[in-house]
């Protein structure tokens, strides 16, 4: 096994344990040593009072390559060969519907750029998105369909990509730090407010667990990477859909199925 291959099935670079992503850290120079010096005082002259303490500079912001982003969005293994044929398709009625007809209106009536949240395709930017652990752990609440809590994490799929595949050719990308639909989220359009909002939402704790990246715009089967799966049956039942040539490669990776531990 080469040194850049994942043991986990994923393409190089984009399995968050194979290879952790790295802050660089500014090179700092040597202290140069000195000797003590002791303040020279007088009878007549009393010691000068010392100045407070000094605050340590704030660190640079951590560099961020907003194009290499990791996304993933979660499907029924049976939406595949509409997806495989098509593309994600923003607004599209899926073969079987995970999203309750609650979480549908509300994004129908969400509007962000101008387009309702219905009529992107969405991704999360974590494998430990909030709605894909209450997915995979029951599809409790209202957020989910009958269909939903049906379904049992091995008919589940994960398709990965990147910021740089998913918007090559569209306008107006957006990221959010929460639920598209929430009241409170906000929303970052644009290469900088989008590299700004990623920065904070790493540097924050669980930040990037409620977010999504939302793309108005098909998103093409090509566009994706890596397709996750539970199991190996999963597996041989995916590849029966996948067509000859150039494929995303295919992975078996439990941990992402795995529902949340009390």
């Amino acid at each position: 096994m080469s040194l850049e291959e994942c043991i986990h099935g994923l393409e190089p670079g984009l399995c968050d344990i194979c290879t952790p992503r790295v802050i660089e850290e500014p090179v700092r120079a040597a202290a140069r040593a000195t000797k003590p010096s002791i303040a020279r005082t007088s009878l007549r002259t009393p010691p000068a009072e010392r100045g407070g303490a000094r605050v340590a500079a704030a660190p640079p912001p951590a560099r961020i390559d907003r194009g290499t982003q990791r996304l993933f969005h979660v499907t029924h293994i049976d939406n595949l060969p509409g997806i495989i044929a098509d593309g994600l398709v923003p607004g599209a009625q899926p073969v079987v519907d995970l999203s309750s007809p609650v979480t549908r209106e509300l994004r129908r009536e969400t509007e962000v750029a101008g387009l309702p949240v219905a009529e992107t395709v969405a991704f999360h930017v974590s494998p430990e998105a909030t709605r894909w652990v209450e997915l995979r752990s029951g599809a409790d609440g209202a957020t989910w369909s009958e269909a939903a809590r049906a379904t049992a994490p091995s008919d589940l799929v994960v398709l990965v990509s990147t910021i740089a595949a998913v918007d090559q050719g569209v306008e107006a990308t957006v990221l959010t730090d929460g639920d598209a639909a929430g009241t409170t989220t906000r929303f970052a359009i644009g290469d900088e407010a989008q590299t700004t909002m990623l920065r904070r939402l790493r540097f924050e704790e669980d930040g990037l667990l409620g977010a999504e990246f939302l793309v108005p715009a098909v998103v093409p089967f090509s566009a994706i990477a890596v397709i996750g799966l539970a199991n190996e049956p999963a597996k041989e039942r995916l590849r029966a859909h996948l067509p000859a040539g150039r494929a995303p490669k295919v992975s078996v990776y439990p941990p992402w199925f795995q529902p949340a531990v009390d």
